[in-house]
């Protein structure tokens, strides 16, 4: 595989942490032809723009996928099938805005752990079982929350844990902090959700 990392453009992003291959995913995909930024794939209904910027998006994208308005998937989800070759797929303007389409787009955040979520003030990921580096990379806070009751320890925290069964309902590990530049999670069993966050 020559491209193991690509990066999903939503809208219009205020990071831009453009990694591997591009996907515009309908206004997002504007959003890249306008930044003249090349994409691999431009998909979407389009339903968000305007007949006439269709050229442009055409002429910045190797591929243009044009889907059905009605459809039972969301663009987004369609964007996720031509994504198997990647082994991480990080997504820009997915926070904010309409919360129902943010909270659609989570629930694929919980399911694909190859999904890294990036805003201006966030780093959104999923960890299994195993052993885990955290790199500070200038985010204050650290927050960890069970997607399923997990078994937790985290070390080179304001506020570690030993071995700490964390349920889905528990919050008393928001808002923790990196002290020096990486901290250490191992999760015994279990899937939980991070997010390292500024102000």
């Amino acid at each position: 595989m020559e491209h193991l990392v690509c990066t999903v453009v939503l809208r219009d992003a205020s990071v831009h942490n453009f990694v591997g291959d591009i996907i515009g995913v309908d206004y997002g995909a504007l959003v890249c032809a306008q930044h003249k930024i090349p994409m691999t794939l431009a998909i979407g209904d389009f339903d968000s723009i305007s007949k006439e910027d269709l050229p442009l998006i055409e002429k910045s994208s190797d591929k243009v996928i044009q889907l059905p308005a009605k459809k039972d998937v969301s663009d987004f989800e369609a964007a996720l099938e031509h994504c198997d070759q990647y082994e991480t797929i990080i997504v820009l303007g997915a926070l904010g805005g309409r919360f129902d389409h943010q909270y659609s787009l989570m629930s694929h955040l919980k399911r694909d752990k190859r999904l890294v979520f990036l805003d201006e003030f966030n780093k959104i990921y999923t960890l299994e079982s195993g052993h885990h580096i955290i790199k500070k990379e200038g985010y204050r806070y650290l927050s960890l929350f069970a997607l399923t009751k997990s078994l937790v320890s985290i070390d080179g925290v304001k506020y570690p844990l030993n071995n700490q069964t964390l349920d889905i309902t528990d919050t008393f590990t928001l808002s923790n902090e990196i002290i020096d530049e990486k901290a250490i999670i191992s999760i015994e069993s279990g899937h939980l959700l991070i997010i390292q966050s500024n102000d």
